[in-house]
């Protein structure tokens, strides 16, 4: 896995990306009626990526927490957008290929796009006391995760 910043969330195949609002640590995607704002300092989203998160979410703030790369065979990219901590267990089926984007509205995702073609292999999401951890299915059936979010009041 190459993680190439701290703690805030890694995951999915290629590499699942997650926007974490650092300004209001309590809140990772914080909406809004401004058109999306994505603070990507180090670089880690393709033009590409940011383009679609403007097209499917576009208004609120975002803020790139870091990117994990997992079973680099698969083409599928996951984005999460993160709101809060979760109440349950959470279980996302993982993209075949292309982009999708998670918003987390509680403790479920909307998927965008609604059509994005999806693997039947898995992210599990859980909460601990003040973390929100993950798990990545990967092709060999073995999982890679660790700690998505750190959640401070």
């Amino acid at each position: 896995m190459d993680k190439r910043s701290s703690s805030e969330m890694t995951g999915n195949a290629d590499g699942a990306i997650v926007l974490r609002e650092r300004p209001a640590p309590s809140e990772a995607y914080v909406a809004g009626a401004m058109p999306l704002e994505v603070k990507d300092r180090l670089s880690l989203l393709a033009p590409e990526d940011i383009a679609l998160l403007k097209q499917l979410v576009p208004t609120g703030t975002a803020d790139l927490g870091s990117v994990g790369f997992h079973d680099t065979g698969s083409p599928g990219k996951a984005i999460l957008l993160l709101t809060g901590p979760l109440q349950h267990p959470v279980s996302l089926f993982q993209p075949a290929r292309g982009v999708a984007i998670y918003l987390q509205k509680g403790d479920s995702f909307t998927v965008l796009p609604v059509d994005s073609p999806m693997s039947t292999r898995r992210i599990l999401l859980e909460q601990d006391l003040q973390d929100t951890t993950y798990m990545v299915e990967l092709a060999t059936g073995a999982h890679q995760g660790g700690t998505a979010v750190e959640w401070r009041k």
